[in-house]
Parts: C-alpha cells; structure tokens; sequence
C-alpha cells in the first residue's frame, strides 16, 4: 500500500524493514495490545496492520547519532541499548514516542543498539499520524500506552521533557489513570 511504501523511504537503513510480521510476532502483537494496553481485538489487528517487522542481530545498529528516528519501535523479541543512557530496553519495550511528540531522545543519544538478536515491530511516524487524523480515539488510546511506557524512560534517564506535547501527553495519563481511580 502506498503509506507503508512512503514510511518505508524514512526508515533507518541500518535494518532491513519487512511489510508484514510473521504470523506468531503478529499474535504475539495483537496479544499484548489487547491484555496489556487494553485494545480490543479489532482495535488490535488494526494497529498491527500499520506496523513493519525486522530482525536484528546482536551487535547491529538500529539508529546511529543524528540519524533520524520516525517510528515507534516495540521490541518483540531480543534487547536494545541506548548508549549514551546506558538503558536496556527489553521484551516489551517500546521507543520512539518522545520523538514522535517532539522530544529528539534518540536522534541526541551516542546510537541504540541490539544487545541479543530479536525483532522488531515499527510503527512509521506517519502511519501514526493518519491515525490521529482518521481515529481520534484509537490514536489517543494508543498515544497514553506508549506515552506511559515513555514516561518511565523518562524518569530512568533523569532528564525533563522540553515539548510542551510530551508535558501535554504526560496530564492526559495522569487524568486518565486519576478517573479510572488508580
């Protein structure tokens, strides 16, 4: 489709990027939005359907310094350093959302690197903001997982948020969890 060849020209190409996850990452995927971000099926598969799949191994280089950063990376298998902060991000783990809302994180750090070899699902940069524009609600569901994964990097590398949409991101969590009572 004609978006996911337009994100595919802003990726790093330290890795080589595939169109599709396998079949077991996708359930893998689609698993974790739906028991730990709270997405329903359908919310899922179609988050899914925006993402791209790469293998990596131990050793590579996912981003080198003053590299661009336009997706949201979730580490589906494998580890991931962020040098210059010396931080691990493992299974689970996400990146990119700080620089999605502005932050440049990524791009100022030494380089991120694989630890061990694993996969990677990407969400391009602007996959996500055809989200904002066609799905308010799912995008903003999403934007408060990622953004609350980001904010425990944020508090880990001891350094304050300078955008005002990271600041902005950082009250709607804080609202959210307020009137969910916890």
């Amino acid at each position: 489709d004609n978006m996911r060849r337009e994100s595919a020209k802003y990726l790093t190409p330290s890795i080589q990027w595939k169109a599709e996850l396998p079949l077991p990452m996708r359930t893998k995927l689609i698993d974790v939005l739906c028991t730990d971000a709270e997405f329903d099926e359908l919310q899922a598969n179609r988050l899914v359907d925006m993402v791209q799949y790469a293998r990596f191994g131990a050793g590579d280089t996912i981003v080198s310094a003053g590299e661009p950063w336009p997706y949201i990376v979730f580490v589906l298998d494998g580890a991931l350093s962020i040098d210059r902060f010396n931080l691990e991000i493992h299974e689970g783990g996400q990146l990119g959302i700080l620089e999605f809302l502005g932050e440049e994180r990524i791009r100022d750090s030494s380089r991120v690197s694989c630890k061990r070899d694993g996969q990677l699902a990407g969400l391009p940069f602007d996959a996500l903001q055809s989200l904002l524009s066609s799905d308010g609600h799912l995008a903003f569901k999403l934007l408060t997982y990622l953004g609350s994964y980001a904010m425990t990097l944020v508090t880990a590398t001891g350094r304050t948020p300078k955008s005002s949409r990271v600041v902005e991101l950082q009250q709607a969590i804080l609202m959210r969890r307020n009137s969910a009572g916890g």
